[in-house]
């Protein structure tokens, strides 16, 4: 099982839809809306670096509102 922590950069205004959306997949265990560079914090856990992969560019970064995302994967 591997779980990331995942920061999400939203269009302006739209954190709060953003953040609700996300939390309706599978994947993500919570997203909470951040103060500061960041617009959203996930925590997502997946069976492997492919599911993981496949989550960000297939899913993540194809929504609407999402601007930028760094990853973090923990150990």
């Amino acid at each position: 099982m591997i779980t990331a922590y995942i920061l999400v950069a939203t269009t302006i205004g739209k954190e709060k839809v953003v953040a609700e959306e996300l939390e309706s997949m599978k994947e993500v265990e919570f997203a909470d809306i951040l103060y500061g560079e960041w617009d959203i914090i996930l925590r997502v856990k997946v069976e492997s670096l492919t599911d993981l992969d496949a989550f960000l560019t297939q899913r993540l970064r194809k929504m609407k509102n999402i601007k930028l995302t760094s990853t973090l994967i923990a150990s």
